[in-house]
């Protein structure tokens, strides 16, 4: 199986029968020891409530969620592609032609719409949180830090190298 790391854990691609005999999947698992330290259990607690009630083509899906004494899993859809960053990365002058640009913004708005419906902000879009499927579906992915935007938040979150310079300056125009 394929294994890469993300901001917290192991993803891992896996084969597992859940209604289809063999179907690939995306096992991300977090050393609850690792959570703990960092203090960040609400941040996985809050990905897996919201993430496991979302069906959108464009947002990634969370099958099921389990635990052991060592870690938490979550079993997700499984993105061939990868990241749009890599993706990006890869091509050459590392820049999309307008027409793939144009595909996957489509995708993303058509996501954050769906998101935004159900009244949950994302809070740390960025082209690594953007999978992209075999069929060049594009997924948003990790909810680690995404709010319902019925609560009021203040919190300082995000990744800074995508960060508004009003956020960073702590301004509120």
């Amino acid at each position: 199986s394929d294994v890469c790391s993300s901001d917290l854990g192991v993803v891992r691609r896996v084969r597992f029968r859940l209604g289809h005999p063999h179907e690939l999947f995306a096992l991300k698992s977090m050393q609850k020891r690792e959570v703990m330290d960092s203090d960040l259990v609400d941040q996985v607690e809050r990905e897996i409530a919201f993430q496991s009630c979302m069906q959108h083509e464009n947002v990634l899906r969370l099958y099921k969620h389990f635990e052991d004494a060592e870690a938490v899993y979550l079993l997700l859809e499984y993105c061939a592609k990868g990241e749009l960053y890599q993706l990006l990365r890869t091509r050459r002058g590392r820049r999309f032609t307008e027409t793939v640009a144009q595909h996957y913004f489509v995708q993303v708005t058509r996501g954050l719409r769906y998101l935004h419906s159900q009244q949950i902000v994302h809070r740390d879009l960025k082209p690594e949180n953007l999978l992209v499927n075999q069929d060049d579906v594009l997924k948003i992915a990790d909810f680690g830090w995404c709010a319902k935007t019925t609560e009021p938040r203040n919190t300082f979150c995000g990744t800074l190298d995508y960060l508004a310079p009003e956020m960073i300056m702590r301004s509120e125009e």
